[in-house]
């Protein structure tokens, strides 16, 4: 992804964002993000969610989601990204984000489980209702069901 503004226009966007929350929700299309969990932190930070709230919209086990927190599990399965990004209320947009730190493909319309994916997240469907849409589909339910 090419960033669109530079250095310097973003230091200024800060200095007049009332608070730092104001300027992530606003440029965080703009940041570079060195691991999943630190992309993790940021957004849970700017939508004020609790790890029991990323824990229960994610449907993954607590034990796993605090090492991917950590930073301790660097790698976690594209899965786990997709059933973390439901937790945390992304969008498709900010899905493909995730996923592109933790170095898989984005989420492509032309595969039909992505495309259920897509809809749903753009859509705010919660995990649970996409799984049982992609059972109903005869596809791969992310992650445990």
């Amino acid at each position: 992804m090419e960033n669109k503004k530079s250095t310097d226009e973003l230091k200024k966007i800060l200095k007049s964002s009332k608070t730092y929350n104001d300027f992530l929700e606003k440029e965080k299309e703009e940041l570079i993000f060195t691991s999943i969990s630190e992309f993790i932190k940021i957004e849970m930070t700017a939508k004020d969610i609790k790890a029991t709230e990323l824990i229960r919209g994610s449907n993954l086990d607590k034990g796993y989601v605090y090492q991917i927190l950590r930073g301790a599990r660097k790698s976690p399965s594209r899965d786990a990204v997709l059933s973390l990004a439901f937790g945390l209320r992304l969008n498709s947009a900010g899905t493909d984000k995730m996923l592109r730190i933790a170095e898989y493909d984005a989420l492509y319309i032309r595969r039909p489980r992505d495309g259920i994916i897509m809809h749903c997240l753009d859509r705010g469907v919660s995990l649970t209702d996409t799984n049982i849409m992609l059972s109903e589909k005869g596809l791969e339910p992310i992650g445990k069901f």
